[in-house]
């Protein structure tokens, strides 16, 4: 191909070796070859990056990348530009969830600082609104809307009067399950119940896409990293035409579809469809933002310059090793 690798071998489910493309157009690579490894065990790839046996781990625990960052010496790379956003999913034609106060008081519950500070090791910000801080669309006094407040949930809560068991569903992959637990705690505390309902990643998915959660749903989005306009037409919670909440509202889709017709992104016209996303989402409360995820890679410290993109692929076309021998 027209990479900076070109393919070499594979082993199914193990690993994928690619090696220089000496007429690459940007040049020739520093490095030899590239071998990537899958690892599907957390404790396993933390151990092989603490022995040498690889010298990038991207997709470690939060709790183990401040570890080995802090502790033992490796560096660590933010992806600064490829954020990723918490939240909860709520299904507005269930029929309790179809009050917007019950879905006020859901805002007002959620502890955000405590899933960025404990799950996240700080690797991110509370938000009320999908957009990163350097985005053309961000707002700072916008994401204080929402913050946990106890008094204002329940009294919202007695408004709506009984209200049956809720479900939750979460992906069994990464962190959704201590971040459901949490969730599920919160809301207990302003007399929302709530059943956790486990999923795999691909039936995760496959409810995400369809639209078919019952009640409450937990997951990360991306595209708010993207221009602006791309969330609303692209990303399946946001999507105005079909998303995963069941929601439609004339004034959203309009908002929505002016975003995407502006060519400027910084532009006048552009921030005003913004806020026009923002008050939908804000008033109408469709899904519930927790806070801006940062995704974060380790490397041994005689790796320099990785590269990336916005969709969280490495780049390593510029990548060298500066030990001797080790390339």
């Amino acid at each position: 191909g027209t990479g900076p690798f070109r393919f070499e071998s594979c082993q199914p489910n193990s690993t994928v070796r690619l090696v220089r493309n000496e007429h690459y157009w940007g040049g020739s690579p520093a490095l030899d070859s590239v071998t990537f490894v899958v690892v599907r065990d957390d404790q396993s790839l933390f151990t092989r990056l603490r022995t040498g046996q690889i010298d990038v781990a991207d997709g470690l625990s939060y709790h183990d990348q401040q570890l080995v960052t802090q502790r033992y010496g490796f560096s660590g790379i933010t992806l600064t530009g490829a954020e990723s956003q918490e939240y909860v999913g709520i299904n507005v034609t269930h029929p309790e969830l179809a009050d917007v106060r019950l879905r006020q008081a859901i805002a007002y519950a959620i502890d955000r600082p405590r899933i960025i500070n404990d799950v996240f090791r700080g690797s991110g910000y509370t938000v009320n609104l999908p957009w990163p801080k350097w985005s053309p669309a961000y707002r700072a006094e916008a994401n204080s809307t929402y913050t946990r407040d106890l008094d204002k949930a329940r009294a919202l809560v007695a408004q709506v009067g009984s209200i049956p068991t809720l479900t939750l569903d979460y992906s069994t992959q990464g962190n959704d399950r201590v971040i459901a637990e949490i969730v599920q705690s919160n809301l207990a505390d302003v007399g929302i119940e709530v059943r956790l309902v486990p999923n795999d990643q691909t039936q995760q998915s496959s409810k995400l896409i369809g639209g078919k959660f019952d009640g409450l749903w937990l997951l990360q989005h991306a595209f708010a990293q993207f221009t602006p306009s791309t969330l609303a037409v692209s990303a399946y919670p946001f999507n105005a035409a079909k998303n995963s909440s069941n929601y439609s509202n004339p004034a959203y889709s309009a908002a929505a579809e002016a975003a995407w017709t502006v060519r400027d992104s910084s532009s006048p016209e552009a921030l005003a469809a913004y806020r026009e996303l923002d008050r939908a989402w804000l008033h109408d409360l469709f899904l519930v933002e927790i806070g801006v995820v940062l995704r974060q890679v380790a490397t041994a410290p005689s790796v320099g310059n990785v590269d990336w993109d916005r969709r969280n692929q490495l780049h390593l076309a510029g990548t060298y090793l500066n030990s001797p021998g080790k390339q």
